[in-house]
């Protein structure tokens, strides 16, 4: 996403939430230009109670780190695609592990 979509890119996200826990739509509406990216921030649960902050994998819906999504992100193969690849039979053969990674 560019900054192209952004009236204000320095706006932190706390600016954006009622005290009721609720996004503010208005105000949300002045500084993101885009009304896709809008509705998806719109979609994004704000938790009542407030939680620490921590590292998530955006790649995995689990929000761990593995090898498999950097592999999938990097031959472009979205998350909903993962059960259609061609070649998981590999991870079936009866062999050496070395010899399936080679594969």
């Amino acid at each position: 996403m560019s900054e192209d979509n952004f009236a204000h890119p320095e706006a932190k996200v706390c600016e954006f939430i009622q005290d009721s826990s609720k996004w503010n739509v208005s105000k949300l509406r002045q500084f993101v230009n885009n009304h896709h990216v809008t509705q998806k921030i719109k979609g994004i649960t704000i938790p009542i109670h407030e939680s620490g902050d921590s590292f998530c994998w955006g790649l995995n819906s689990s929000g761990s780190f593995t090898t498999k999504s950097t592999i999938w992100a990097a031959h472009d193969i979205q998350a909903h695609n993962f059960s259609l690849w061609l070649y998981k039979w590999i991870w079936n053969i009866d062999t050496l592990p070395k010899i399936k990674v080679f594969f």
